[in-house]
């Protein structure tokens, strides 16, 4: 009987002959044998042009375009407009008192419509127990009293950084919102952001198409998708740093041999790459490192 000892060198014996059969295989055999085994393990077909997409679901915070109308004086306000009135650039909307000196007026910046609700006009106003200005607050000179919003366009705001690098071309965002319950169906639409931006700490989504019930929201459960330049799709490691700074390479099945081919890079994700400069439906291989070193249709090192 044989001891597990025993037992695991003949393994390990068997598998090495392996191996070098396997080597010598590669380096001995004739290009026309090499070809079907490299596409058949290692090689993966090339679809149409597609995009990579990132995705996340949660809340945002709704933030209108909006001119902050602030106090000329600090003392006691009494607001001359309502939450959702339409005002004129110039007008007034509220009187500033300190109680001794006759009340300061506030005027509007521009026109549009009056918002009360304090979270609009800093993320970090909405979580207290008065989020509405009213009549009778109290605000120092130069605080914040009210808000003119425009009807477009609106900005959501994630806190963070959720989707990691983004390309900086050919990016598209889109935004679903779950009104009523029903993010996710099909009757729901999404809706095309026109730009984003990183800013500070957070991430801003713009969109200039929207339902108007949004405008008075401060905060809205969503999800979020982030579609990335369309090109052809490749595993990340068939990609290989080519031969000057910023070029890219792959090796693809181009008239029954390995044939080098230079790309652009457009994005990453995970273990997938998009990249420029492929051809639909040709052959990339999948694992091309051995190829820096010995490509038996050449019978020379390959540098």
């Amino acid at each position: 009987m044989f001891s597990h000892s025993q037992a695991l060198a003949g393994i390990c014996k068997l598998g090495c002959l392996i191996l070098v059969g396997m080597v010598a295989l590669w380096f001995m055999a004739p290009a026309w044998l090499c070809l079907p085994v490299i596409s058949a393990f290692s090689a993966v077909d090339v679809g149409e042009p597609s995009s990579l997409c990132r995705s996340w679901q949660g809340t945002v915070w709704v933030m209108p375009e909006m001119e902050t109308v602030l106090a000329p004086t600090a003392g006691i306000v009494t607001l001359l407009v309502q939450h959702g009135q339409w005002v004129v650039a110039g007008g007034v909307v509220a009187e500033i008192s300190d109680g001794v000196s006759n009340p300061e007026l506030a005027y509007a910046p521009r026109g549009g419509l009056v918002t009360l609700r304090m979270g609009h006009l800093s993320p970090d106003a909405g979580g207290g127990a008065r989020p509405l200005r009213r009549d009778g607050d109290y605000v120092e000179m130069g605080a914040p009293v009210l808000g003119i919003s425009q009807s477009s366009p609106l900005y959501l705001r994630l806190r963070g950084r959720p989707f990691g690098q983004l390309p900086l071309t050919g990016t598209k965002a889109s935004v679903l919102a779950d009104e009523n319950g029903s993010r996710g169906s099909d009757a729901q639409q999404w809706l095309t952001a026109s730009s984003y931006v990183y800013d500070g700490d957070g991430f801003s989504i713009k969109i200039d198409r929207f339902p108007e019930t949004w405008l008075d929201k401060l905060t809205m459960e969503v999800a979020v998708r982030i579609n990335g330049p369309k090109g052809h799709v490749v595993p990340k490691r068939a990609v290989l740093p080519g031969d000057t700074q910023g070029e890219a390479l792959v090796w693809v099945v181009h008239q029954n041999k390995p044939q080098r081919r230079a790309v652009s890079v457009l994005d990453e994700l995970d273990d997938k790459v998009v990249v420029e400069g492929l051809v639909s439906f040709e052959q990339v291989i999948r694992c091309p490192r051995i190829f820096r070193y010995y490509n038996p249709w050449e019978k020379e090192p390959v540098i």
